[in-house]
């Protein structure tokens, strides 16, 4: 089988990125794989692993993608004689996908990863998201096939589409750097928040249970690390500096081999998003 893949993860420009080997494993299972990525001018082609080959569109502004996103899309279709187009989400690159499996006769697979279109809490946090969940909606009615990375999202999209939602883990392609317990400090417990700092994620009762936490007599030493960057990130780090909450670091950016060094001298994960 022979897929196009749409989407827009700069990462696999990167030699020895966790993208690109992921990417290699699954051209493994194919004929061969061709990755186009919605990009400005900058990036250079690619091969990985053989049959692999990933495609920039050399877009020279962002709204630009959607019509290059076409016109590279239908030039690789017929060159490399795809079989099946995969989008990466249903919205921007599932409209693309959309166009070109019907100007090409191909099938669709969409795919959702994280965010559900039909999941309230998403849909409400703003007026445009109202409209993206009617887009949302029409792509995956006409998609062959949807894959999803959660077990709940699987609930929900097979009520509305039986037979044409299927699970797929999102698994590191190397697993290695998460064994092994790391040096700790002793008679402490260790908690760990990891994702974007955005309104998604429940930043203020994040910051509220690390207060309760902080001001409660414990037996221990309670240790915080934030990982995460975004527009909620100088909130948190002021609330707690404000409320006088010691022992929290913080970590803007880690690639997933530094989480793998991070994680097992770790206690508790907390989680806070919204949905």
């Amino acid at each position: 089988m022979r897929a196009l893949d749409i989407g827009l993860d700069k990462n696999l420009f990167i030699d020895g990125s966790e993208s690109q080997k992921r990417m290699a494993q699954y051209g493994e299972l194919l004929d061969s794989l061709d990755m186009l990525v919605l990009a400005k001018k900058g990036f250079q082609h690619k091969t990985i692993g053989g049959n692999v080959r990933v495609w920039p569109t050399g877009s020279l502004y962002k709204p630009g993608y959607f019509f290059d996103g076409l016109v590279l899309g239908r030039k690789l279709i017929a060159k490399n004689n795809i079989d099946v187009i995969i989008a990466q989400d249903p919205l921007f690159t599932g409209l693309i996908g959309f166009i070109l499996a019907r100007l090409s006769g191909k099938k669709l697979l969409v795919g959702v990863y994280g965010n559900n279109v039909y999941d309230p809490y998403w849909r409400n946090e703003s007026l445009s998201r109202k409209f993206l969940a009617v887009l949302g909606g029409f792509i995956l009615r006409r998609a062959d096939a949807i894959q999803v990375d959660g077990l709940e999202t699987v609930e929900v999209l097979e009520k509305k589409f039986p037979g044409k939602v299927f699970w797929k883990p999102m698994v590191p392609p190397d697993l290695s750097s998460f064994g092994g317990r790391k040096e700790r400090e002793e008679g402490a417990v260790n908690v760990i928040f990891i994702g974007r700092m955005v309104k998604q994620k429940n930043i203020p009762m994040l910051a509220g249970v690390i207060e309760e936490v902080s001001k409660t007599v414990l037996n221990k030493k309670v240790n915080f690390t934030m990982v995460g960057d975004g527009p909620y990130a100088h909130y948190l780090s002021r609330r707690l500096a404000g409320r006088k909450v010691i022992n929290v670091s913080y970590v803007r950016r880690s690639s997933r081999e530094s989480l793998g060094q991070l994680l097992p001298a770790q206690d508790i994960l907390i989680l806070t998003s919204r949905y």
